[in-house]
């Protein structure tokens, strides 16, 4: 099976254009999770102009064989109204948010489409050229969904262009401060350049960090800073933790510094490395509270 997850235009988003949120993809399953993942979407879409589209990817029903043609279209196009109302019902603000600047958003559009989630998700995301998928995610995860990946994990795996994790229950607040979690493969110099200027243009703190955890190296100091050479960027300063997992040493880091928002490279890889990296990013959008944007790797 192939994946869309090779856009003829993200070759050279990252590395030409380095374009930020002009157009936000925000995926709605009617979830409390959606909601707060609708809602931080909605005010990035207020602070930066962007476009929003939400789009909601439904499920034909079975049709008994004795409908006729007529009756089934006619079916099928209620269905489809029936649950754009839904939308458009949920994508507007709550009675008690009428003082505040996302009241009424113009640049709002709401999709319904049919087929497998996660495919249409990316196929949408391709066919509207967007910049970036903001997706909720539940805080509560099934047996399933560690084994074989929630929506939200398929879609960090998949994806070629960034994708925003917003935590249930986490509300939106300005980006003041971002931290990004830099592996030090030597793959990083296109998303730093990424990162700084999307911390440019949200007015926000841009710092590295390494979560350093091989054990031989945890009888020296917890926390170091780095100096670390880039021939592209310049000296790169890095804020090194030594913890024995990832999540906790961004959780250290991360409550230190205030971080308002954590961000990740997905790298390119070999198969066993795709998978053990990939499991470790998974376990931070798993455990963490704060947003997580995920930034694939620009194919060369």
């Amino acid at each position: 099976m192939t994946f869309i997850n090779s856009y003829s235009y993200c070759s050279t988003y990252l590395v030409e254009k380095l374009q930020i949120m002009k157009k936000i993809l925000v995926p709605i399953d009617f979830s409390p999770a959606a909601r707060y993942g609708f809602e931080f979407a909605e005010w990035l879409t207020v602070a930066d102009s962007n476009d929003l589209i939400a789009v909601h990817i439904a499920t034909s029903p079975p049709y008994e064989e004795t409908l006729s043609t007529d009756h089934i279209q006619r079916f099928k196009k209620d269905q489809k109204e029936a649950i754009l109302q839904h939308l458009k019902r949920f994508t507007t603000p709550y009675p008690d948010h009428n003082e505040e600047a996302f009241t009424r958003i113009q640049n709002l559009r709401c999709e319904i489409r049919y087929g497998q989630v996660v495919q249409e998700i990316l196929a949408a995301a391709k066919e509207e050229e967007v910049d970036m998928i903001v997706i909720g995610t539940r805080k509560k995860h099934s047996l399933w969904d560690h084994l074989f990946g929630s929506v939200t994990t398929q879609l960090l795996i998949q994806s070629s262009i960034p994708v925003l994790v917003i935590p249930e229950g986490c509300a939106f607040k300005p980006i003041k401060k971002i931290a990004f979690a830099n592996a030090i493969t030597g793959e990083e110099t296109t998303t730093i350049s990424y990162l700084e200027k999307l911390a440019k243009d949200w007015k926000a703190d841009l710092q590295q960090v390494f979560v350093n955890t091989m054990p031989y190296d945890f009888l020296h100091n917890k926390q170091e800073v780095w100096e670390v050479p880039n021939q592209e960027l310049g000296t790169q300063t890095i804020n090194m933790v030594r913890e024995t997992k990832l999540e906790h040493g961004l959780d250290l880091f991360t409550a230190q510094q205030d971080i308002d928002l954590i961000a990740m490279m997905a790298p390119h890889r070999d198969r066993l490395q795709r998978f053990w990296h990939r499991h470790k990013r998974n376990a931070v959008a798993y455990h963490t509270h704060l947003p997580l944007l995920v930034i694939p790797a620009v194919d060369k």
